[in-house]
């Protein structure tokens, strides 16, 4: 792939190396192989629209990628659920629900 494209950068190889390192441990899941290919699939191509020399949001997306690949890692996650919030559901809840139904502070005591 790399003969058509030319060199990667150094930043462009440690992503690659993250996709590949995400779809290895997808593939060490079980029951939901799948489920979660389709996840690391879709997180990296979200990305696809950033630019090249975007470096401070690539590197962020970088260190964000390295901590979910430690928890796709762990062998107690064996599924994925996705959870969606549309703008208008979420402002109309908060908007009514703004000082009746919020805890109170936490309270500090001192011995």
């Amino acid at each position: 792939m790399s003969k058509f494209f030319g060199k990667h950068s150094g930043i462009q190889k440690q992503v690659l190396s993250l996709y590949k390192a995400c779809l290895r441990a997808a593939q060490e899941k079980i029951d939901s192989k799948d489920s979660f290919r389709r996840f690391v699939q879709t997180e990296f191509r979200k990305g696809l629209g950033i630019p090249r020399n975007d470096f401070r949001t690539v590197e962020h997306l970088l260190r964000k990628g390295k901590r979910q690949l430690d928890l796709y890692k762990d062998k107690n996650i064996q599924n994925l659920q996705f959870a969606t919030v549309s703008a208008s559901s979420s402002s109309s809840s908060s908007s009514s629900s703004s000082s009746s139904s919020s805890p109170p502070p936490p309270s500090t005591s001192s011995p």
